[in-house]
């Protein structure tokens, strides 16, 4: 019966430690073509496609309309999903796909990059 406890216990507790993930949080500047692609949602949906974006959020208050294009501060929210990749290359990476975007025409920043990983 100690057996089985000891069994359950190690399957509950789970460490594999093969495993890594880190979470960054940066802000970047898009700027949105009104007559290419699509709109600011839909390109906010082609910027979580991209691999290892986890989420997009727009700015609250840091967004402005011109007549032929959309800025929007966007928080980004990616993992860096292996020990040793810097993220200020992978912010690099994405930027460069973000301007693959049909929509996108540009992109600025960031002006920071904030480690948001769970702290156990």
């Amino acid at each position: 019966m100690k057996q089985i406890y000891e069994n359950w216990r190690r399957y509950l507790v789970e460490d594999d430690p093969k495993y890594f993930q880190k979470i960054y949080k940066i802000i970047l500047r898009i700027y949105i073509s009104k007559e290419k692609g699509g709109d600011k949602g839909q390109t906010q949906q082609d910027i979580r496609a991209i691999p290892d974006v986890l989420t997009v959020v727009s700015v609250r208050g840091r967004q402005k309309e011109l007549p032929n294009r959309y800025l929007s501060d966007m928080e980004i929210r990616f993992r860096a999903s292996s020990r040793g990749q810097d993220p200020k290359m992978i912010v690099t990476d994405l930027k460069k796909r973000c301007l693959q975007i049909k929509s996108v025409f540009r992109v600025d920043g960031p002006y920071e990059i904030v480690d948001v990983s769970r702290k156990t």
